[in-house]
């Protein structure tokens, strides 16, 4: 009898199959060759110094390029310093190294077409280049990134310029990123800039911004945590302004607005919609003790009355049916806010939950307490 030597076969590469060598996990996106996978996960979120990531890893005997970096892979690797990225690399995934603490210096390869939102949230980039090849960059990105001085794009690019280390469009048309490291404390908007983009001005230490005399569009917190900025003047041209555009600006006391613009109005200090039906925003630093919103408004904007530190009551008319999501959002609970007073037998809808904080007093009509307790947004 004639003894036969048995070898299993490795399974032929599903997509989704996940395996790590110990440093990284890889997930498997194209199973038929040329294989490829992404970085999934950084296994060792205690990882210290700069991680090489390698342009091709074998597993089963199969050799797979590495062309992508997961959403989240190694996001709050606070150890961190610095990546070499390989030029295999074509997208990087949203939040992929948010909040690495320590993380100074990333080398984009020439492959790179993607750059995810809020990837480099809260690192420690000092500068950037953004690769000719680049051409979709998420909203924040680089937000919070306290020590960015500058991001500078190679020429060639079509989509995206820089001008004194500030992210526009190719056309200039856009400003995409205020690099939060600058130290100037003033800045002037181009001429050509006619939209802003989300997260623009994160966590800039600016005390005056000029805004573009052709802007169209503000988009979403636009000047969030902008710790020193205490006016803003609004052009006649500006037709939109995103929810959340000045949420936790804390010294932002005043909004000015140009008497002509045909779609919003500052009526008491509060910037409105031009019919005075939509409260856009309270101005976080105001120093009133309480407010009572005109019975004109039937709709209150997302973040309208985040982090308002001297606001202790709040009084919302009937004529209220809707609160965007967390219209009254404080990150401290309790919150300064003391209570709500809301005259509305039948709940206004909210589009999730307000935060008013765990000890925010909520007074409603006699016989409404348990429809409150039942509604979305109130039951919370």
């Amino acid at each position: 009898m004639v003894g036969l030597a048995v070898t299993a076969l490795a399974a032929d590469p599903q997509v989704g199959d996940k395996w790590d060598d110990g440093e990284l996990r890889y997930e498997v996106t194209k199973a038929d060759p040329p294989l490829e996978v992404e970085v999934d996960k950084l296994v060792n979120k205690d990882y210290s110094g700069t991680l090489d990531i390698l342009p091709t890893v074998n597993h089963d005997g199969k050799d797979y390029a590495v062309t992508s970096i997961g959403e989240y892979a190694c996001a709050y690797c606070i150890f961190l310093t610095g990546v070499k990225l390989p030029n295999s690399v074509t997208s990087i995934g949203k939040f992929a190294f948010a909040d690495c603490d320590e993380l100074g210096n990333v080398e984009f390869p020439n492959s790179l077409a993607s750059i995810g939102e809020a990837v480099f949230s809260a690192c420690s980039l000092t500068s950037v280049t953004i690769p000719s090849t680049v051409s979709n960059i998420g909203s924040g990105a680089f937000e919070y990134s306290l020590k960015l001085l500058s991001i500078n794009v190679d020429a060639g690019n079509q989509h995206y310029s820089s001008k004194d280390g500030i992210l526009y469009s190719n056309d200039g048309k856009t400003l995409h990123t205020y690099p939060a490291g600058k130290k100037e404390s003033s800045y002037e908007m181009p001429a050509s800039v006619s939209s802003i983009g989300d997260f623009a001005f994160y966590g800039s230490p600016l005390e005056t911004i000029q805004l573009s005399s052709t802007l169209n569009s503000i988009g979403f917190a636009v000047f969030a945590d902008v710790p020193w900025l205490a006016t803003v003047k609004i052009p006649s041209s500006v037709s939109s302004i995103s929810p959340g555009a000045f949420a936790w600006c804390a010294s932002l006391e005043t909004i000015e607005i140009d008497e002509d613009n045909e779609h919003y109005c500052v009526k008491d200090g509060l910037l409105f919609s031009k019919d005075g039906k939509t409260l856009h925003t309270y101005p976080p630093s105001r120093k009133n003790a309480s407010y009572e919103v005109p019975s004109s408004v039937t709709r209150i904007n997302a973040y309208a009355f985040a982090e308002c530190p001297t606001l202790k009551s709040v009084t919302i008319p009937s004529s209220v049916v809707h609160l965007g999501k967390y219209a009254f959002y404080y990150v401290e609970d309790p919150s300064p806010l003391e209570s709500v007073y809301i005259p509305a037998a039948t709940p206004p809808e909210c589009e999730g939950n307000l935060l008013f904080g765990s000890t925010v007093k909520l007074y409603v009509p006699q016989g409404s307490l348990d429809a409150y307790k039942k509604a979305d947004g109130w039951k919370d």
